[in-house]
């Protein structure tokens, strides 16, 4: 059995019409600026990071992130944290920055 469909016809009549402001004054809006010298150089709001697709099991998924949530952070930044201090005990100090 089906599910019934609302009627939006009555629903949008109950609705008040609102009217627009009379007295609307033009606002300028720039020009953008789509040339390639004005593109951001880094790879978006990541910077030049590199995306990683890991598989975890629910349960430790629901862990980290409620972590994440306690300590007010991100599952990302648990995750850079756990594999800098990995990469330093395997020997790669360069990484020991940051």
């Amino acid at each position: 059995m089906s599910k019934p469909r609302p009627n939006l016809r009555e629903t949008f009549a109950a609705q008040p019409v609102v009217e627009p402001p009379v007295n609307l004054v033009p606002v300028p809006v720039p020009a953008l600026d789509l040339s390639p010298a004005a593109r951001p150089k880094s790879g978006g709001s990541h910077g030049d990071k590199k995306p990683v697709l890991i598989h975890i099991p629910p349960d430790m998924h629901k862990a980290l992130k409620r972590i994440a949530l306690d300590d007010e952070t991100t599952l990302a930044a648990i995750t850079e944290r756990q594999l800098r201090a990995f990469l330093v005990a395997k020997g790669y100090t360069k990484f020991a920055q940051d």
